[in-house]
């Protein structure tokens, strides 16, 4: 469901803000942005 993926990626990129290693917490951050901004697309077409 789109709208679990969306809350789920939100949660990722949040939690990513715990970790120390800056080059991992971008990949991490990115990869969590990539499924907000997909998803978040399918929950706004409905």
């Amino acid at each position: 469901m789109p709208v679990n993926q969306l809350l789920i990626g939100l949660a990722v990129k949040e939690l990513a803000n715990g970790i120390n290693d800056v080059e991992l917490k971008g990949h991490i951050q990115s990869a969590a942005e990539k499924v907000v901004a997909k998803n978040s697309q399918s929950v706004a077409r409905g």
